[in-house]
C-alpha cells in the first residue's frame, strides 16, 4: 500500500507518513496505545510518495513482553480509499435527489444541483445543455463557477449555444443510447 521500495524496508513512524496538520494528532494516539490503550478508527489521508493520496483507517495496540509489560505500539493501516469514495457517491446522489425532489421547475433547481455536484467532485465549473431541435443544437440552459471566479467571463467564452453535427464526443456519448 505505501509503495516502499528495499531500502525503504525498516518500518516508518506513522507520523513521518501523514500530513502535518494530523501528524501531531496521530502521535497523541499513539501516546495513548503505548500507555495500554487501543485505538480504532483513526481515519486521515496519506500521500504515497507524493504521486497520489489514499485514505486510511489506522488501527493502533499497545505490544507487550512475557511479562505483560507494554514495550511498543503497533499501527495497521487499512486502504478505505473506495468506501470514502462510495460514501461521496451515496451524499452526491442524496443531495441531488434531495433538491430535485423539492419539485421546483428545473430553471430554479439546476443551478444548486450544478452547485452541489460541483463542491462535492471538487470541480470549478459546470453547464447544463439542452438540445434545441430547432436549432439542430445545444443551448446553454444554466452555468454554475466557483463564487471566485468571473462566471459571465467564462459563459462568453463557452458560448451560449453549439451545433449538433453528429460528430465529437456529444454524438458518442449520444450515439451510445
Amino acid at each position: 500500500m505505501f509503495a516502499l521500495g528495499r531500502e525503504d524496508t525498516t518500518a516508518p513512524r506513522l507520523t513521518d507518513l501523514l500530513p502535518a496538520n494530523e501528524a501531531a494528532q496521530a502521535g497523541r494516539l499513539i501516546a495513548r496505545a503505548a500507555s495500554g490503550e487501543s485505538i480504532e478508527g483513526f481515519e486521515t489521508d496519506l500521500s504515497i510518495k507524493g504521486e497520489r493520496t489514499i485514505h486510511i483507517a489506522v488501527t493502533l495496540s499497545p505490544l507487550r513482553d512475557a511479562s505483560g509489560r507494554i514495550t511498543a505500539a503497533s499501527a495497521v493501516a487499512r486502504d478505505i480509499t473506495s468506501r470514502r469514495e462510495a460514501e461521496r457517491r451515496r451524499l452526491i446522489e442524496h443531495r441531488v435527489a434531495q433538491l430535485l425532489a423539492e419539485s421546483a421547475p428545473v430553471k430554479r433547481t439546476m443551478p444548486p444541483v450544478l452547485e452541489t455536484l460541483c463542491q462535492l467532485l471538487c470541480l470549478e465549473c459546470a453547464a447544463q445543455w439542452d438540445f434545441d431541435a430547432a436549432a439542430n443544437g445545444f443551448q446553454r440552459a444554466c452555468l454554475w463557477c466557483r463564487p471566485d471566479w468571473d462566471g459571465e467571463a467564462i459563459g462568453a467564452g463557452i458560448g451560449a449555444a453549439t451545433a449538433w453535427d453528429g460528430a465529437g464526443l456529444v454524438a458518442a456519448v449520444s450515439g451510445t443510447r
